[in-house]
């Protein structure tokens, strides 16, 4: 495993050492994914007051709070995706086999959060030349809905996270933010947001994007 230095190193290490040793009995490190799922589970499984930790939600008055049983529930949707419901399954037993003591339907829970509430953690300079190093899930930034036309963006400083509005937002208006990369087009959009079972209405997506004069490759 990777650190940016030993402080990290020491901070992660009371999760880790629950993970470090289930690596050991692997032939080879298991994919971000996986790892990611297993990095939830030991967690909730080692530090169940993470379930019910509030989040204050800024601005509310009263104040609103937000929690881990608040993030979106796609379990139905999950089930009924063929491809994603056999990852999980190849997943489940693959824990079983190199040991991991794991219920499945807690395990389901943690795989279909990642799937429905996870961010790419991007690694980028001022000039917005980003790099994705790994996955997370924010529970207050998942709030926030869709739009490929958003009013808002998402900024982030190593494994931390900022909103930032992009326009003028007026007073009740929804913040929105972009779970995809807006550069690329209509159809690759909706691709990669179906993946998140997320339909997209904006005006971007039910008009028409126009054609491009020049095209560079």
């Amino acid at each position: 495993m990777y650190y940016c230095n030993k402080d990290c190193q020491k901070k992660d290490w009371k999760i880790h050492k629950h993970e470090c040793k289930i690596f050991k009995r692997c032939q080879r490190l298991p994919d971000l994914k996986r790892r990611m799922i297993l990095r939830l589970f030991l967690t909730l499984k080692h530090f169940p007051e993470k379930i019910t930790q509030q989040y204050k939600i800024p601005g509310t008055d009263p104040p609103q709070y937000r929690n881990y049983d608040d993030l979106r529930n796609i379990q139905k949707e999950v089930k009924k995706d063929q491809e994603l419901f056999q990852y999980f399954k190849e997943v489940f037993r693959e824990f079983n086999q190199i040991g991991i003591d794991c219920d499945r339907k807690e395990l389901f829970d943690c795989f279909c959060k990642i799937v429905g509430n996870s961010f790419i953690i991007e690694d980028g300079d001022k000039k917005r030349t980003t790099l994705p190093i790994g996955l997370s899930i924010f529970v207050l930034e998942t709030i926030f809905e869709h739009s490929c036309n958003p009013n808002a963006d998402l900024i982030f400083y190593g494994h931390n996270i900022e909103v930032r509005a992009i326009k003028k937002i007026s007073p009740g208006e929804k913040i929105t933010i972009s779970y995809v990369d807006l550069k690329n087009s209509k159809i690759t959009r909706q691709e990669m947001l179906q993946k998140k079972f997320i339909t997209c209405s904006c005006s971007k997506c039910t008009g028409d994007e126009g054609k491009f004069l020049f095209n560079c490759f």
